[in-house]
């Protein structure tokens, strides 16, 4: 989020329903729907992101709204309204198939390094968890910000992290981790898993208490 740290996050995860279409798809998303989204106040920055993970089954698109305020279930409702409203005045796309929405609430510190702000971000690594352990609870968040977090920095491969809860009643994990690069999205995870993970796991660096419901890698593709 090229160094800003926004209260909560809506997370909506797409795919185009004609293929053909693909190109105009992204055309109105960038030059239309991130726009009037942005022009009805219910976001302060709109970023779009494209699957990196070709073995991955996850959604074609990320389309990530950086929200002010965390009464996320006024803005839900706000986000609704709007969405009508570009429906009558014939400015959404058929072919947008809406796979998952979800709204997040910020967690904790802002978890930078000195590139935090400097660093494009070309890409992010999501990982929403939850703690398998109701009575460690405690135990996990501490583990996420004290150690996890500093822990995947310190590598060099992201600038910058941010951690978020899910909105009340919402399905899914409860946690929600986002990791910036400025370089391959995919790469920086591969090389984590494959030079880094080991180690933290030999030093007992790793949770045995996360269970992760689903992990997204994507790359950038626009940003207002």
């Amino acid at each position: 989020m090229n160094g800003r740290h926004p209260e909560a996050v809506r997370l909506t995860l797409t795919t185009c329903a004609d293929r053909r279409r693909e190109a105009e798809f992204n055309i109105w998303y960038d030059r239309t729907h991130i726009p009037d989204v942005l022009a009805g106040g219910v976001a302060t920055h709109g970023t779009r992101f494209a699957n990196a993970d070709p073995e991955s089954a996850n959604p074609a698109y990320l389309a990530l709204y950086e929200l002010s305020g965390l009464d996320l279930e006024q803005i839900q409702h706000r986000f609704a309204d709007l969405v009508q409203r570009l429906h009558r005045d014939g400015r959404m796309l058929g072919d947008l198939q809406i796979v998952r929405r979800s709204m997040w609430r910020r967690l904790g510190g802002k978890f930078t390094t000195d590139r935090t702000g400097r660093a494009r971000t070309a890409g992010v690594f999501i990982i929403e968890s939850s703690c398998s352990a109701s009575d460690r609870e405690r135990d996990f968040n501490e583990w996420y910000e004290r150690i996890h977090i500093p822990d995947l920095l310190g590598t060099g491969l992201f600038h910058s992290a941010h951690r978020f809860q899910a909105m009340a009643g919402q399905s899914g994990g409860k946690y929600l981790a986002m990791y910036e690069t400025d370089g391959d999205p995919l790469a920086a995870v591969n090389e984590f898993s494959r030079s880094h993970r080991p180690h933290l796991k030999a030093a007992g660096r790793l949770s045995e208490i996360i269970d992760i419901t689903w992990r997204g890698i994507y790359r950038g593709l626009s940003q207002t």
